[in-house]
């Protein structure tokens, strides 16, 4: 009997080890989608401050003020433009604003220092695995709602920025024409 309890007792041990490198793995890619998430919300932001300077650029606001319009067409192009204008920069500080919560949105939980304690130390390994599995398995639901937010308000500001791009297209077509 004694033999079959060790093996048990191995296997038992080798099973928690299994799931506990799983654990670890998952733990890695929340780190790991983070760090995409907020390296797209950096770019994004950045995209958003050129299209800024480029409306809110003084010597165009100047011109369009100064140009004497001659007929109706040209009144309702300036008119078109200005409402674009409006509407793009609208649409940049919604989605530099969702993009800044996206980044905002980083209460990840990481594996907390405590875990080095002298207590955790002198413990058998099964115990300490199945501490660190509880621990895993708290911080993983924690992050998978932290990480959906963070998407969701990601996908919002992106889909608003393609909104304003073809915005910016429109604009472009206009003021060629």
């Amino acid at each position: 009997m004694k033999e079959e309890e060790k093996f048990e007792k191995k296997e038992n041990e080798d099973n928690v080890k299994e799931i506990l490198d799983i654990v670890k793995g998952k733990y890695n890619q929340y780190y790991e989608r983070t760090q995409s998430i907020d390296n797209k919300n950096g770019f994004f932001i950045a995209f958003h401050g050129a299209v800024l300077l480029l409306l809110v650029n003084p010597d165009k606001i100047n011109g369009m003020l100064n140009i004497q319009y001659q007929n109706i067409e040209q009144i309702l192009k300036y008119e078109m433009l200005v409402l674009l204008g409006i509407g793009i920069l609208v649409l940049a500080v919604i989605s530099i604003c969702l993009f800044i919560c996206s980044l905002k949105s980083r209460n990840i939980k990481y594996i907390p220092n405590s875990i080095c304690e002298e207590r955790y130390l002198k413990s058998p390994t099964i115990d300490l695995n199945k501490r660190f599995l509880e621990a895993y398995k708290k911080i993983e639901e924690h992050n998978e709602s932290i990480i959906d937010k963070k998407h969701t308000l990601f996908n919002y500001g992106a889909t608003i920025t393609l909104i304003e791009v073809v915005l910016i297209g429109i604009n472009l077509i206009i003021q060629i024409l």
